[in-house]
């Protein structure tokens, strides 16, 4: 031991319930390793696949397994010669509630863990098989029979069968949603175009020339008034501000000139 701790490359710890996947670069052979361990990698060994947490499947759930493992009439992973574990390579493979397992070295998961479809009293699932197979009633079902499965009941999504309601389900749904999406998205669109329109139009009627007069009417307006005053400047405090009086002469805020406007004084 101490020998191969010696030669080691890499050292590895496994948590409980954690995986590795290590690859001897000799014999190209990917083996499983669980933990809880400290695991030393050889010279001729690196890691294929780091320290990943097992699938755990809670009750009512199931997921799906892309290439799975063969296994023999007891269970166990079945070896080639060259000690490699044997897959069903292209099948896949639906597993249930059970303890936490790891994936084997080209074992892939491609869905997530799901709940099993809930079938009601008097209600009905309709299942197609896709491939011949015994099903848990020990009855023959042929690729392309269909049956029902009633309710009360929860449906195990074996691979041989498919739900056909259920994604007709689906599929009228997500069609729902996007007309939904398209008649919402219409609206708004008519909406802003109402507005648009509306605005555009009391634009129209009143003119641009008048809106021009209106904005410009209040600044006009307080010139004339300073004028009328005979005022050629003006200060505005709150009276609680100190100001200082004595430069308030030459226009602080501002000036009226013989054409109407008040300019601002540089001495601001």
């Amino acid at each position: 031991m101490d020998e191969d701790i010696g030669e080691c490359s890499a050292l590895i710890r496994i948590a409980q319930y954690q995986y590795v996947h290590i690859l001897n670069q000799n014999t190209n052979v990917t083996r499983l390793v669980l933990g809880p361990r400290t695991y030393v990698c050889l010279k001729d060994e690196k890691v294929a696949l780091p320290p990943t947490d097992m699938v755990s499947i809670p009750p009512m759930h199931y997921c799906l397994v892309e290439n799975p493992i063969m296994r023999s009439p007891a269970g166990e992973p079945i070896l080639d010669g060259a000690g490699q574990i044997k897959l069903r390579l292209g099948d896949t493979e639906y597993r249930f509630h059970q303890d936490a397992f790891p994936l084997y070295p080209g074992e892939r998961l491609i869905s997530r863990v799901e709940k099993l479809p809930l079938v009601n009293e008097n209600q009905a699932l309709c299942l197609r098989a896709v491939t011949n197979f015994i099903d848990d009633n020990n009855l023959q079902r042929v690729a392309g029979q269909k049956w029902l499965f009633e309710g009360p009941a929860a449906e195990n999504a074996v691979e041989e069968a498919e739900l056909q309601r259920l994604q007709k389900a689906r599929a009228a749904e997500l069609a729902y949603l996007k007309q939904l999406a398209d008649i919402n998205r219409a609206r708004m669109a008519s909406e802003m175009n109402v507005d648009v329109t509306r605005f555009k139009s009391m634009v129209d009627a009143i003119g641009a020339d008048t809106l021009r007069e209106v904005g410009k009417a209040d600044s006009e307006y307080n010139v004339r008034m300073l004028s009328a005053l005979g005022l050629r400047s003006a200060l505005i405090t709150d009276g609680s501000t100190p100001i200082n009086v004595v430069s308030t002469a030459h226009g602080l805020i501002g000036r009226v000139v013989r054409s109407g406007l008040i300019s601002s004084s540089n001495g601001v």
